[in-house]
């Protein structure tokens, strides 16, 4: 995530704060704490993260204040760094700013859970704040302090303020008839005062919001009752505004300030949501499941079903192709596993490639079905021609007294258990894959893998490998091209002359060419010989810039019957050469660009003095 502000030019007048959000979302796990501070920082509203010590009432109870933003700081006057780490009961400037009734606020969310909101009024500081206190993980409570110290001041200067407040400032009947309004009005909801004032409130309310606001109003009723609330008003365009209200009233009337707290509420919406939330899939996260599944592990939901899934070729797509595209495998098996599963099963993102569904009231054959019914919709899924797969475990919880913990273990172990049987019948299915969908998209490319691994077969002979040599140079050769599966298909049938860009994607080919085909030990040497067959002896190649006795012997064969084919081979790029010509070009260039001993066997006995004929 990135902070842009907007240049200020001299004279201009701004009013407020102007920032904007870039994220990239190609590696959303790390950047997703990044992005959740940034918002928890821009927020005009103060913010506390506390730590439960312990949350029971008593003498050892405390709160560890954790994280603050900088409204917070701006609102107690002092740095985050004094106050981080220390505990309520035993910093001196903290016990006196969080006073016994927010204190016993905190101990009953930490005990109970939920959110509560009320008024209070910080006597250091001289303000009133709304106060909204709720548990955001089992050991993490959020505090959040809007300032509405101007609602709850008395109106005796109201006429002098009336008018200038930006603020939506109200007298009303105790009916709640609108008896006067001010300017705001106009400025928040687009209504002009008379189009206001006469008017009842039920008449622009929100109808979800008009029992509460009913409520309300009868509580105010008592003399110099403060109520704080928030409803929603129909702006004039017919949209609805999200309005903070402190309300007081004398017996006779209803005084009322109001701010317009849509916004704010947007942003407590979104760290809400990213506090349960997995930003790359939209599914739930572990923090939720974790908070929930006390409420959902009861003895009326049984038998309980978890299924794990895992995965598979995650780290090879993230290593090869990378890790865009390692998302977009995410995103596909979020999508498969959530629209195979039904609307009452709970599915959480678990892990980095991990999926848990919390399934209430179903059996393990139902759960088997349902596991099969994902199986089978991530046929038609792929990436780069490598099919969505998933390994799964399964765990069913069928007595009240089983924990949920060895439940979820069973599942776990099952899943491990499957993934090892399935990973190296994976790893090759992957490859045939990639080369299937590769050769038949590019014929041309399949038969230049086949005249090179012809070539580099005949070269090994020559030089008196022993048989499993030979095989696994010419298997390097049949695939030493195979990266280029990740170059898009503009560059590779572009008929004129490539970009600087283009051909650096080009030459990508042979680190992703090597990370799928040389990952597994018995693959290593034909995965490093297809890595290094476009190194130079003079060290100038790439990707590596190796030389001489640093390259593999089988890139040094491969990257001569390589460029032999290419140099007598029609191309988009070049007239092709004849036989003699080319010989004439890899003499050249012995002992720079090709290895001299392996240039002559390759010229001398593959060749045969130029005397072969060369096929498709």
């Amino acid at each position: 995530a990135v902070y842009y502000s907007s240049v200020i030019e001299p004279g201009m007048v701004l009013s407020g704060l102007c920032y904007g959000l870039i994220w990239d979302v190609k590696d959303v796990t790390p950047m997703s704490d990044l992005f959740y501070k940034l918002v928890i920082e821009q927020l005009p509203i103060g913010y506390v993260n506390f730590k439960i010590i312990n949350n029971e009432i008593g003498e050892t109870s405390d709160f560890e204040l954790l994280e603050v933003n900088a409204a917070f700081e701006q609102i107690i006057d002092t740095t985050r760094e004094k106050i981080i780490g220390k505990r309520l009961k035993q910093h001196g400037y903290l016990v006196e700013l969080i006073q016994p009734e927010l204190f016993d606020t905190l101990i009953r969310v930490a005990s109970t859970g939920g959110t509560e909101v009320v008024t209070y009024y910080l006597k250091d500081v001289d303000a009133w704040f709304k106060v909204s206190v709720f548990l955001s993980e089992k050991d993490s409570i959020i505090v959040l302090f809007s300032d509405i110290s101007a609602s709850v001041r008395p109106f005796s200067e109201i006429d002098v303020f009336f008018n200038i407040s930006s603020d939506l400032l109200c007298i009303a009947q105790s009916d709640g008839c609108h008896l006067k309004v001010n300017q705001a009005w106009e400025n928040v909801l687009g209504y002009t005062r008379e189009e206001i004032e006469g008017q009842y409130y039920w008449q622009f309310l929100h109808p979800d919001d008009l029992t509460n606001t009913e409520m309300v109003i009868k509580q105010l009723e008592s003399p110099n009752q403060i109520m704080s609330f928030v409803n929603r008003y129909r702006h004039k365009d017919g949209s609805y505004r999200d309005l903070e209200w402190t309300s007081q009233s004398d017996g006779k009337k209803i005084y009322s300030i109001a701010r317009d707290v849509t916004e704010r509420k947007k942003w407590e919406k979104q760290i809400e949501y990213l506090s349960y939330h997995d930003i790359l899939t939209g599914l739930y996260n572990r923090r939720f499941l974790e908070k929930e599944i006390k409420g959902l592990d009861i003895a009326e939901n049984l038998p309980i079903s978890i299924i794990l899934g895992d995965i598979n070729r995650l780290k090879l797509v993230n290593d090869a192709f990378g890790h865009d595209k390692g998302d977009e495998l995410i995103v596909k098996a979020a999508e498969t596993i959530k629209t195979s599963c039904r609307p009452e099963d709970l599915i959480v993102r678990w892990g980095g490639d991990e999926f848990m569904v919390f399934l209430p009231k179903t059996s393990r054959p139902d759960t088997v079905k349902i596991v099969n019914r994902i199986q089978a919709n991530c046929a038609d899924k792929h990436v780069y021609s490598i099919a969505l797969s998933l390994s799964f475990g399964i765990g069913t919880k069928i007595s009240a007294d089983e924990a949920m913990f060895d439940i979820v273990r069973e599942a776990e172990e099952s899943m491990y258990k499957t993934k090892f049987l399935e990973s190296e019948r994976n790893r090759k299915d992957i490859i045939n894959a990639i080369v299937n969908t590769f050769y038949n998209k590019y014929p041309f490319e399949e038969k230049h893998a086949k005249r090179v691994s012809a070539l580099c077969q005949k070269t090994a002979l020559a030089l008196e490998f022993d048989q499993n040599e030979v095989e696994k140079i010419a298997l390097a050769g049949l695939m030493h091209d195979i990266g280029k599966v990740a170059v898009s298909i503009q560059i590779l049938e572009k008929p004129g002359s490539l970009t600087e860009t283009e051909w650096n994607e080009i030459r990508n080919h042979a680190e992703i060419g090597y990370k799928v085909v040389g990952s597994t030990p018995e693959m290593a040497d034909v995965g490093y010989a297809i890595l290094a067959h476009h190194e130079r002896l003079d060290g100038k190649g790439y990707p590596k810039g190796l030389k001489e006795e640093e390259i593999p012997i089988a890139a040094r064969i491969i990257s001569i019957a390589d460029s032999f084919d290419t140099m007598t081979s029609q191309s988009l790029y070049r007239d092709k050469m004849t036989i003699e010509e080319a010989i004439s070009e890899i003499r050249t260039n012995k002992g720079t660009q090709f290895d001299p001993a392996i240039a002559e066997v390759f010229i001398q006995k593959v060749l045969q003095g130029g005397k072969i004929l060369k096929s498709d």
